[in-house]
């Protein structure tokens, strides 16, 4: 892998306000490779055979980041760009698991063919967006603010698995005879066209004692996110999310700090969403898991300057208070519990010193 840039600095005044920034573009040539083992069978009845594969690319990444810092505090940012990541190591693997069904070798349409299998693929492209990014923060003081933003991504390419055709010309075969067909199909990683992720946050922070002195030491913190994702790896099929994102967001801190007392609590929740689990054999899994709703608190004190005991501070913390579970279902019933996980509360306690 090569990556190349190229970058132009922007600062210059805008009536009573500045605008800085940059735009540029980044190269990125990428050649991979990956050296594994198609393989078949269980124990001493194993076949396998090498196998290698991989592709070379080059990728321009344009952006364009705007910064107005205008009068009263107040900021507006906008992010023009196209953006890229990569798969993961596992995905673009060489190495199949095949199975070979003597009991079709006589066939001569695909749809029964004696071939099939499962792994990953080495000429796998990465991730690949164009996005659009913008946000409004206000500032009071030093230590609070609260902002707006929005954003929009258009997926140009993504990752999913899918059954696709595969040449299985010199792969071992159980007997002698050979079969009719050296083609079949196996779900592996691929390359999907067509997608769209948006939404808006919310965050803020917010220090009672910027706007009254008699409550200083408090303040909240928190912050609320909605996002769609869509996406057809199938055309002609329903769109589904995309993994790992659920629709609402939020969380919420409430906390108490002054004269070395620390006292926090925090809610964090999201709504139902697509996840990736481990299945059996260790293999990533697709499922539907439950929202969930996370409560967490801690206390501390530290000693003050002139105590006997400067220098030491205490601390206890509290996870997961309501014991919140994992869960994925059936769609589309949640009903219909697939896995129901229980963690358990956590409680830590620690004495840090400083020397």
């Amino acid at each position: 892998m090569c990556d190349r840039y190229l970058q132009l600095n922007i600062d210059a005044p805008l009536g009573n306000s500045r605008l800085t920034g940059n735009v540029g573009v980044q190269l990125v040539n990428t050649d991979q490779r990956s050296d594994g083992l198609a393989s078949s069978g269980t124990g001493t009845g194993v076949q396998s055979l090498p196998v290698s594969d991989g592709a070379s690319y080059l990728y321009a990444l344009p952006t364009l980041n705007l910064v107005v810092r205008g009068e009263n505090d107040f900021i507006a940012r906008m992010s023009l760009g196209r953006q890229m990541a990569r798969a993961r190591m596992n995905e673009m693997r060489a190495s199949i698991n095949f199975n070979y069904n003597d009991a079709q070798e006589n066939c001569a349409v695909l749809t029964c063919s004696p071939w099939s299998g499962d792994g990953g693929n080495a000429r796998l492209r990465p991730w690949i967006a164009d996005s659009v990014d913008v946000s409004l923060e206000k500032y009071f003081g030093r230590e609070a603010y609260v902002s707006v933003a929005g954003f929009y991504k258009k997926l140009k390419t993504y990752i999913y698995e899918q059954s696709v055709l595969y040449d299985f010309t010199g792969f071992p075969i159980r007997g002698t005879e050979e079969p009719v067909l050296r083609e079949g199909f196996v779900k592996i990683w691929s390359n999907g066209e067509g997608g769209n992720i948006y939404g808006f946050e919310l965050t803020g922070s917010l220090p009672f004692s910027t706007f009254t002195p008699t409550l200083e030491g408090f303040g909240v913190q928190g912050s609320y996110s909605y996002t769609e994702s869509k996406i057809t790896p199938n055309p002609g099929d329903p769109s589904q999310p995309l993994p790992g994102l659920s629709r609402h967001v939020w969380n919420a801190t409430g906390y108490y700090e002054k004269s070395g007392f620390s006292v926090r609590g925090s809610v964090r929740h999201r709504s139902s969403f697509l996840a990736e689990t481990r299945g059996f054999g260790g293999s990533l899994e697709r499922r539907f898991a439950k929202g969930e709703t996370v409560v967490d608190a801690q206390i501390g004190y530290d000693f003050q300057p002139g105590s006997a005991l400067e220098g030491v501070s205490l601390l206890a913390q509290a996870y997961n208070l309501t014991n919140e579970p994992f869960s994925t279902y059936y769609i589309p019933d949640e009903r219909a519990v697939r896995d129901h996980e229980s963690y358990g509360r956590r409680f830590l306690f620690g004495v840090n010193y400083r020397f």
